[in-house]
């Protein structure tokens, strides 16, 4: 019998709410989880007020032009028809020339049977179900029904299944590629953490365990632990930003030309909410087919759940506070087991004790080998 998916939802499906879309209200500082305005790839503008620009940004002309925008997380809107029938909303993440759209990343990584959509040899390719064992549809000819458009692509493509197999699907609509924060970081910006942590402040921070720059953002590099002196400066730094910023501890593990060993990374940038702080860190558990909009989905219905406070986000890590201990205590233990199985895996040893931890201390820390 021919197999079929018959899904028809939205992102709603996920449960834990919709991540914030560019142009969302923002909210009070002071609330971890609701920080309003933004900001993009390139540091700090040479114009007055601002950071001086690396030499591989772009200087600013005008005073608008050293504000900064948030990370924007793009947008699916596609329809799958025939074997696949499917109509998929929601965040598209990261693209450029070419795209790998993931299930876990547009719908959260609960959704079942995962899939992946992504150009291949100039055409489109759909992979349904385990990687080992997914039913695999190639668009027959190159560049057959992809459209590169400002932004994103627009899609109308026949898909044949493999392996001489008889499967046909077609996936119709649009995605909007999402996009790195970008702008400049005032000079008022800085100073707060300039103050608060009696440092230097440097014009830019790092991501991918230090290999990479990140921007527009500001940061400071604090001996220690994440939970230490870091923490603190994170909380104090948070009571003086203005809505549209975010602070939290980046980097702890240093594998780029750049060492600290012993030392982390505390990072300002631009965000509307604590979510954004994942997309400025680029955290993913990739080794679990989980990229950072998945993360984000899934730390969301942590949020619906019971608040939660993100304080430090890097590329494998990130861990947060919770407001109180799960109304359900095993079952949000055994979730997040199944989300992040290398903390009990690799690290605590058994889903009571990590029952335990957060009866005791009201702090996750989710880390992906």
């Amino acid at each position: 019998m021919r197999s079929s998916i018959l899904l028809l939802m939205g992102i709603a499906a996920l449960g834990g709410g919709n991540n914030a879309k560019p142009g969302a209200a923002a909210a009070t500082a002071h609330d971890p989880s609701t920080v309003g305005s933004s900001a993009e790839p390139g540091l700090a503008s040479s114009a007055a007020g601002a950071i001086p620009v690396p030499p591989s940004a772009t200087p600013a002309t005008t005073p608008a032009a050293s504000s900064a925008s948030p990370p924007d997380p793009g947008h699916v809107d596609l329809v799958f028809t025939g074997d696949v029938a499917q109509h998929v909303t929601g965040e598209a993440g990261l693209c450029g020339d070419d795209f790998w759209l993931r299930s876990t990343d547009v719908l959260g990584p609960d959704i079942k049977p995962r899939w992946v959509l992504l150009t291949a040899d100039g055409g489109l390719q759909l992979q349904v179900g385990p990687f080992a064992t997914a039913r695999v549809f190639n668009s027959p000819r190159s560049g057959q029904g992809i459209e590169r458009v400002p932004g994103g692509f627009q899609l109308d493509a026949d898909l044949v299944e493999g392996g001489g197999k008889p499967g046909r699907a077609h996936v119709k609509g649009k995605i909007r590629c999402g996009t790195s924060a970008s702008g400049a970081v005032p000079r008022a910006i800085a100073d707060i953490l300039g103050a608060a942590s009696g440092k230097t402040v440097r014009p830019g921070c790092t991501q991918d365990f230090g290999r990479e720059a990140g921007s527009p953002c500001v940061s400071v590099v604090v001996a220690g632990k994440p939970e230490g002196e870091a923490r603190r400066l994170v909380s104090m730094v948070r009571q003086d930003l203005p809505a549209g910023w975010v602070a939290f501890v980046g980097t702890s593990r240093w594998l780029g030309d750049e060492r600290h060993d012993g030392a982390v990374e505390v990072v300002v940038g631009p965000g509307r909410d604590q979510f954004d702080i994942v997309r400025m860190a680029r955290s993913n558990a990739i080794n679990h087919e989980m990229e950072t909009e998945a993360l984000v989905k899934k730390l969301r219905a942590y949020h619906a759940i019971v608040p939660i406070d993100i304080w430090h986000a890097e590329t494998d890590t990130i861990q947060l506070d919770l407001a109180r201990t799960p109304p359900d205590l095993q079952a949000f233990a055994k979730d997040v087991y199944a989300f992040c199985p290398d903390i009990v895996d690799q690290g605590l040893g058994s889903v009571a004790e990590l029952e335990k931890q957060l009866a005791s201390s009201r702090r996750l820390l989710l880390w992906w080998d």
